[in-house]
């Protein structure tokens, strides 16, 4: 399992800054970065 969350944490810092900005700013009031980690990674697997 961890090593699954570091593959999305790799893929995550792909992002550009303005658009990881972006992201935080969107997540951070509501979400865990658990949580905001896996959305992304859903996010990724709907963008292939």
């Amino acid at each position: 399992m961890k090593k699954k969350l570091m593959e999305f944490v790799e893929i995550e810092e792909v992002l550009t800054e303005a658009e990881y900005q972006n992201e935080m700013n969107e997540r951070k009031e509501n979400e865990t970065p658990i949580l905001r980690i896996m959305r992304f990674s859903i996010f990724v697997s709907g963008n292939e």
